[in-house]
């Protein structure tokens, strides 16, 4: 009996800790979400004018060679720093709990979302395979913004010479594929999306540091961006409790698979 009381005060004291914890760690996303939303739009303004006042002066002055040179570089640097206030709004607005799954059709925001890109896909002239995709319970803006930074990569990261292919497939999982993610509830059915296209690929080592916020494999020179956009995708996954992972080769292209859910989670 006395060893029955003490471990109930210990479960209890264990269970106010993590409540504690979570309170604290509620309060800490709290902060850090409102904090990247006030800094991005807080710091939009001020580079608004750095970008008009450096404009004016490039348009209506005679500057000398090495002055006009400086100035551009101000500008592609302020435009830089636009793109990346813009990506981390957008990461911190993927934690609001407002938005609630309906009824997505991936086929449907797959054909926006290659739309959107049609001049990119014509300049580059790149093979489209898309094969018939699912309807899922998903949130349909995060699902658009998912594809449209998936294809998006994949156009980015084409190898010169070599004529661009982007194949976007679909499976369901059957029980077999499902034993091998232990992180799915074996009560749910899900589907896998794979993005793969024929690029320049990536060391498997790397495969997870890429879904980190800031993480860039190659020269943001010769192929832009912020290192953010495969976070978002993570986040987003996250969100529908669903997996994301990416297997690559060197100059031989990336795969790109996303397990989601096809049914809302009804507790």
């Amino acid at each position: 009996k006395t060893f029955s009381v003490q471990l109930q005060t210990k479960v209890e004291e264990r269970t106010k800790e993590l409540e504690e914890a979570n309170d604290r760690l509620q309060r800490s996303n709290s902060d850090l979400e409102q904090f990247a939303y006030v800094a991005s739009h807080d710091l939009q303004e001020p580079l608004r004018k750095i970008q008009l006042f450096n404009t004016y002066l490039l348009d209506k002055f005679e500057l000398p060679a090495e002055a006009r040179k400086f100035a551009e570089k101000v500008n592609e640097a302020s435009k830089r720093m636009v793109g990346l206030i813009r990506d981390l709004l957008e990461f911190s607005k993927l934690s609001q709990l407002s938005l609630r799954a309906e009824t997505a059709d991936l086929n449907a925001i797959a054909h926006h979302v290659l739309s959107d890109y049609e001049l990119l896909l014509e300049q580059k002239k790149v093979t489209v395979q898309c094969d018939p995709l699912p309807t899922i319970d998903a949130v349909p803006i995060q699902m658009n913004q998912l594809l449209f930074n998936l294809i998006g990569n994949a156009l980015k990261f084409t190898r010169k010479g070599i004529s661009p292919v982007l194949i976007i497939s679909a499976r369901q999982l059957g029980a077999e594929q499902m034993q091998c993610y232990s992180q799915l509830d074996p009560d749910r059915e899900y589907v896998e999306i794979m993005i793969r296209d024929n690029g320049i690929g990536f060391k498997q080592e790397y495969a997870d540091k890429i879904f980190n916020i800031f993480q860039r494999l190659n020269d943001r020179t010769l192929f832009g961006g912020y290192g953010i956009g495969l976070a978002i995708c993570k986040k987003i996954i996250n969100n529908h409790s669903g997996l994301i992972f990416a297997t690559g080769e060197p100059n031989l292209g990336a795969s790109f698979h996303i397990i989601l859910p096809t049914k809302r989670n009804k507790n």
